[in-house]
């Protein structure tokens, strides 16, 4: 069905039209030709090899969050666990994507506030009116500040990873995977389908991916039998770095 886009399947004009303004444009909105162009991009930025070596950020993100939640139970606080895991995911997704350590985790680092762009889809979404094209709220202004932070970060990354593709080296995460598709002129890029790819890749995996694992913990810790077991699995499958064997 989805490799038909747009004949079999498509995505409301309404939303792809909200995505675009957001500055999101890429898979997510794009039909026909386009999105087979950028999912051929996409896929090529998401080999098993270039992910593999990733594994050690997100790692590093992960003993962040547990360090930090180790903290607050000792000091017998409450945790806000979706807050906690959406700052986890989004260190995790920027790190996997293009290599770029936000460390906001452990609330050290600079916080992109990506998820005020989920906010700002939200409302427009539920508006009778798009006001937003000739008025903009103060949520719309932090919502364009959060995305011009994105977007500058993103740019400044890829001309980092182009460089370093065009002297010859290997790719090693999704930027570099797509800076290399486009210095050998297989897909050549423009600045706005670096920033909507990278853009979808981290947006997509920031929210969705904190509230299934919010839910996750949620029953395993109304269920500790089944929490045990998944402790046991874990520390079969971990050795004692926190890296598969």
């Amino acid at each position: 069905m989805l490799r038909d886009r747009p004949e079999a399947f498509r995505r409301g004009q309404f939303v792809s039209d909200l995505i675009d303004e957001l500055g999101g444009y890429g898979l997510f909105s794009a039909e026909g030709d386009d999105w087979r162009r950028l999912r051929r991009i996409a896929t090529r930025g998401l080999s098993t090899r270039y992910l593999r070596q990733s594994f050690s950020m997100i790692l590093r993100s992960a003993g962040r969050l547990t360090d930090r939640w180790g903290a607050a139970a000792a000091r017998g606080e409450r945790i806000d666990v979706l807050d906690d895991l959406a700052r986890y995911t989004l260190e995790a997704a920027v790190g996997v994507t293009m290599n770029h350590d936000l460390g906001v985790a452990g609330r050290t680092g600079d916080d992109l506030h990506l998820a005020l762009v989920f906010e700002t889809l939200r409302r427009r979404l539920n508006s009778p009116v798009p006001y937003w094209r000739y008025l903009r709220l103060p949520a719309d202004r932090r919502a364009d500040a959060a995305i011009a932070r994105a977007r500058a970060l993103i740019l400044d990354r890829y001309a980092e990873a182009r460089g370093l593709m065009a002297a010859g080296g290997e790719p090693r995460d999704y930027l570099t995977a797509l800076a290399g598709a486009d210095v050998d002129g297989d897909d050549p890029l423009s600045e706005n389908d670096v920033v909507g790819s990278v853009l979808t890749m981290i947006v997509a995996g920031e929210e969705p991916t904190a509230a299934a694992a919010a839910w996750a913990l949620h029953h395993l810790a109304m269920h500790p039998e089944a929490q045990q077991r998944v402790r046991a699995e874990t520390a079969a499958v971990f050795g004692p770095d926190g890296a598969p064997h």
